[in-house]
């Protein structure tokens, strides 16, 4: 590699570097705008009609800018996949249902949060990209992704909330989340065998 070629790796990076911490901050700004909505929709309850009116506008506004901050994200995401990869598992994530006040267990602030990312809408706008780009999206399932030991195969019972797993058989410990990573790719694998035929590697 010549030096031409190491200023325009370096520079790659850094534009690649740059993105990233911009998407991660636009993500730091729609919470915080989310926060800032919620406290408004608070207050405009307790304030006079005229105030009310203002807080009122005030909070439309901040919708929209959620609202263009989230589209935002989704197409830089959607992007990211479809230029990088040729296979993508999206895991069914079904925030309809999981909402719905029968019978949930989570609290009115986390619904909120989860309708405000718009998963579905994500989902259908990373199909429509992956077409466009001729990449292959297969929705999988996450049940026991966690709670099985992807070197060994074995369920482990009693996860609760542990961020670190520890096998039984082989005593070998790692973090929750990348733990379940190859369990699911597996699984995508035997559930979806066109999955490995739009792969550009032979797994």
């Amino acid at each position: 590699m010549d030096r031409s070629d190491l200023k325009l790796a370096l520079k790659g990076a850094r534009l690649s570097m740059s993105e990233d911490i911009t998407a991660h901050f636009k993500v730091i700004r729609s919470l915080r705008l989310c926060y800032h909505l919620d406290d408004l929709i608070f207050r405009s309850t307790k304030v006079k009609a005229k105030t009310c009116k203002c807080h009122h506008n005030t909070c439309n506004r901040l919708r929209l800018r959620i609202r263009n901050l989230v589209d935002e994200l989704h197409h830089k995401v959607a992007r990211f996949l479809v230029e990088n990869f040729d296979g993508i598992l999206l895991p069914t994530f079904e925030v309809s249902e999981m909402v719905l006040r029968s019978g949930r267990k989570i609290q009115s602030k986390s619904v909120i949060q989860m309708l405000t990312w718009s998963q579905y809408q994500f989902k259908i706008f990373l199909r429509s990209k992956a077409f466009e780009y001729e990449k292959t999206v297969i929705n999988c399932c996450e049940a026991y992704r966690s709670k099985t030991g992807s070197r060994t195969g074995e369920l482990i019972d009693n996860l609760g909330g542990k961020k670190v797993i520890k096998s039984e058989i082989d005593g070998r410990q790692m973090d929750r989340y990348p733990h379940g990573v190859p369990g699911l790719f597996l699984l995508a694998l035997v559930d979806t065998p066109s999955f490995k035929d739009s792969l550009s590697v032979h797994c």
